[in-house]
C-alpha cells in the first residue's frame, strides 16, 4: 500500500519519467503532448515494433494514443525517438531546479526574484517582467504560469515553438521546398535546397496549398485511401470468416470420412470374426461326424477282437470257427467303410489394399496457398530494373503475339508461329507445352479454362487450366484475334466489331469503327478497352457498346497489347513508340513509360512484382521481365 502511494507520488510529478519513474534524462515529447526520457521512448518503440513487422507508428504508452513516426527511418525503430522533439522546457525545469533569478533582469545584470514562468520564451521571469510580458502586442500570446502552476500543469513548448525545422531542430521552419515538398530553416534553403527550383517562405506555402487544392486534393487521396484500407481489413477479416469455415467443413468432412472409414473397417472385421466363426463350426461338424464314425469304428474293432478272443478260449473248434467267421466278417465291414482321418487348416488370405493402409502417414494434407496484393499500387513511383529474360531450348522461330498471367500464378505465351503455348512456372522456367494450336493468337482465362482464339479456322480452343487438356471448340463466324473475360462472359475482338459470348455461348456484337484492331482488356467498371494500332488510338466502351473516352497522345505509336491491374489503371504497350503509357479508367494518362524495346505486351504481376514484356525486334520476339 506504501509503494503504490510513492508511485503516485512520482507520477504526479511532472519532472518524473512515467516509465522509468526517475527523473527525466533528455525528455522527448509526442504529438498527444506526453514526455518521455528518449532511451526510455526509444525501448518502448522498439519493443512494440518487435510483435508486427513493418510498423507506421506506436501508441503512446500512456493515453494509447496512435503515433506516426518521424523522418524516413520506418525500418530502424530504435532510431523513430531521437526524431521527436526534446521538451526544453522540462530539460530546464530539470538541468536549473528551483531558480531564483530572473532571467531577463540577470542579462541586465540586475537581481530579481523569480515568480512566474513563460513556456514560450522557456525562461524564468520575476514579477515586473512579467507584466512587460503581457504589455506588449508581440508577446501577449505567451503563456505563463506562476511558479505554483508548474507543479501540476502539462509542461509542453507552444506551437510556434514547436515548428523547428526537420533537420535543424534549433531552427524555427521558415521556408517550404515545393521540389521535395518539406518545410525548412533558413540554413537548409542555403544550403540542401539551394538549387530546387520552388523555395517560398512557409506562410505563402501555406496560403499558396490552400488556394491551389493542395491540401483538399490530398485529403481526398488519403480519405480513398483509407476506404481501400478499410476494404482490404474487411477482406481480410472475411477472409478469417472463410478459413474458419472452411476448416470447420474440413473438419466435419475428415470426421465423416474417418467414422465412415471406421464403421467400413469395423463391418468387415466383423464380417471376418463371422466367416471365422463359422467356418469353426463348420468345421468341428465336419471333424466331428469323422470323430463319430471312428468311434463306431473303434466300437465294431472292439468287438471284433472281443469275438477273436472268444474264438481262442472256445473248447468246440465248430464254435471257433463259427466266431472267427463273425468276427472277421464284421472287421472285413468295418475297413469297407473306407474311413478318413481328416485335417482341416483355416488359412488367412489377406487383401493387399487394406494393409498398404499402415503405411498411410496422414490422411490428408491442409495446404496453405498465400496470395497477396497490393492495398495500393504507386505505379507512378515504381522503377524497373531487368529481372530475367527468358530464352528457349529449341532452334524453332518463335513468335509470340501474346502472353497472360494464370490465376495460380504460372504465364502463359502464346506461340502463333510455333503453333503452340507455353507455360511457365513463377521461377520462369517452361512446365508444360500445349502443342498443335492452329494458328493461335490471344488467350484469356475464364474460372478453370484457358481460351485460346484461332483467327484463321474462326473458332477458340478451350483446355483446362489445371491439366491443360483440349476441352472442346467454339466456333464463331469471324476471323478473330484478342480475347479477354469478365465474370463468366468472353470478350472477342475480329474485324470491326465485339463479340460478347455468355457462358451458354449466346453471342452479342458490339460495332466498332475501325479494322486494325487485335488487343482488348477489360476493367472492374465494366469497360471494354481496344486499341487501334492504325490511328495510335486506345478506346473505351461501354458493355452496350457506347464510346466512354479516347486516349490519344504523340507519344503513342502503334498501340498493342493491353493490361489492366487490380486498380483498374490501364497499360497500354506502344510497340514503335518503345513505352508504355499507364492511363486511369477515366482516360487520363498517370504516367509514361519510357525504354521499354518495342513492347507487344506489358503484363504487370502486382503479388510477385514483376512485369512480363514482349519485346518485338526484326521479326523475332524476347520475352524481357523486370523487376519493381
Amino acid at each position: 500500500m506504501a509503494t503504490q502511494r510513492a508511485k503516485a507520488v512520482i507520477v504526479n510529478d511532472i519532472t518524473v519519467c512515467s516509465i522509468c519513474f526517475e527523473k527525466f534524462k533528455t525528455p522527448r515529447y509526442l504529438p498527444c503532448e506526453h514526455s518521455f526520457c528518449h532511451d526510455c521512448l526509444s525501448s518502448y518503440i522498439v519493443s512494440q515494433c518487435k510483435s508486427t513487422e513493418p510498423r507506421l507508428g506506436f501508441h503512446c504508452p500512456l493515453c494509447r494514443q496512435y503515433i506516426l513516426s518521424k523522418g524516413d527511418v520506418l525500418d530502424k525503430p530504435e532510431e523513430w525517438a531521437g526524431h521527436f522533439p526534446v521538451n526544453n522546457i522540462l530539460q530546464k525545469l530539470i538541468s536549473q531546479p528551483g531558480e531564483n533569478q530572473c532571467e531577463p533582469c540577470t542579462r541586465n545584470e540586475e537581481d530579481a526574484k523569480v515568480t512566474s514562468y513563460c513556456m514560450a520564451c522557456n525562461e524564468y521571469l520575476c514579477e515586473i517582467c512579467t507584466m512587460c510580458h503581457s504589455k506588449i502586442l508581440a508577446l501577449n500570446d505567451h503563456k505563463i504560469l506562476k511558479l505554483s502552476e508548474m507543479e501540476t500543469h502539462q509542461t509542453m513548448p507552444v506551437l510556434g515553438i514547436a515548428n523547428k525545422c526537420p533537420k535543424h531542430q534549433d531552427e524555427p521552419a521558415q521556408l517550404f521546398c515545393s521540389v521535395h515538398e518539406q518545410p525548412c530553416c533558413f540554413k537548409c534553403g542555403a544550403t540542401v535546397h539551394k538549387k530546387c527550383e520552388k523555395v517560398d517562405e512557409i506562410k505563402i506555402a501555406g496560403q499558396v496549398m490552400k488556394e491551389n487544392g493542395t491540401i483538399n486534393s490530398r485529403l481526398t487521396e488519403t480519405k480513398a485511401y483509407k476506404e481501400k484500407l478499410l476494404c482490404a481489413k474487411a477482406k481480410e477479416e472475411n477472409n478469417i470468416s472463410e478459413i474458419e469455415k472452411k476448416v470447420d467443413e474440413e473438419r466435419s468432412y475428415i470426421e465423416e470420412r474417418f467414422t465412415m472409414t471406421v464403421k467400413h473397417l469395423e463391418d468387415l472385421k466383423n464380417k471376418y470374426l463371422d466367416e471365422l466363426s463359422s467356418t469353426l463350426k463348420t468345421s468341428r461338424q465336419d471333424l466331428q461326424t469323422e470323430i463319430e464314425r471312428i468311434d463306431e469304428a473303434v466300437l465294431g474293432v472292439d468287438l471284433c477282437t472281443r469275438a477273436l478272443e472268444d474264438a481262442l478260449e472256445a473248447g468246440d473248434e465248430i464254435e471257433t470257427v463259427m466266431k472267427y467267421h463273425n468276427a472277421n466278417a464284421t472287421f472285413l465291414n468295418v475297413k469297407k467303410c473306407r474311413l478318413k482321418e481328416t485335417n482341416i487348416k483355416i488359412d488367412r488370405t489377406e487383401n493387399s489394399t487394406w494393409l498398404e493402409m499402415l503405411n498411410v502417414k496422414s490422411l490428408a494434407v491442409a495446404n496453405l496457398v498465400k496470395r497477396e496484393n497490393l492495398i495500393d499500387f504507386g505505379v507512378r513511383n515504381i522503377e524497373l530494373s531487368v529481372f530475367k529474360e527468358v530464352t528457349y531450348d529449341d532452334d524453332e522461330e518463335h513468335v509470340i503475339s501474346y502472353g497472360l498471367l494464370l490465376s495460380d500464378g504460372k504465364f502463359i505465351f502464346v506461340d502463333n508461329k510455333g503453333q503452340k503455348c507455353l507455360i511457365y512456372d513463377d521461377k520462369w522456367q517452361c512446365c508444360h507445352v500445349i502443342e498443335q494450336v492452329s494458328k493461335p493468337f490471344g488467350v484469356a482465362q475464364c474460372d478453370e479454362e484457358i481460351f485460346v482464339t484461332n483467327p484463321h479456322s474462326r473458332r477458340i480452343e478451350v483446355f483446362s487450366s489445371r491439366h491443360f487438356q483440349k476441352l472442346r471448340n467454339i466456333s464463331v463466324p469471324y476471323e478473330i484475334y484478342g480475347i479477354t473475360s469478365r465474370d463468366s462472359n468472353l470478350y472477342v475482338i475480329c474485324a470491326n466489331k465485339i463479340l460478347k459470348i455468355d457462358d451458354k455461348q449466346n453471342v452479342k456484337e458490339l460495332k466498332v469503327n475501325c479494322i486494325s484492331h487485335f488487343h482488348i482488356i477489360t476493367t472492374k467498371s465494366g469497360l471494354i478497352i481496344y486499341s487501334d494500332s492504325q490511328r495510335n488510338v486506345v478506346v473505351a466502351l461501354t458493355d452496350e457498346g457506347d464510346s466512354a473516352w479516347e486516349y490519344r497522345s504523340p507519344h503513342l505509336e502503334n498501340p498493342k497489347g493491353l493490361d489492366v491491374d487490380s486498380f483498374d489503371q490501364i497499360y497500354v504497350a506502344g510497340m514503335n513508340s518503345n513505352n508504355v503509357h499507364v492511363l486511369s479508367n477515366t482516360g487520363n494518362l498517370i504516367r509514361l513509360i519510357e525504354n521499354i524495346p518495342r513492347p507487344r505486351f506489358f503484363k504487370i504481376n502486382e503479388t510477385s512484382r514483376n512485369v512480363c514484356v514482349c519485346s518485338t525486334k526484326s521479326g523475332s520476339c524476347k520475352i524481357i521481365v523486370y523487376k519493381f
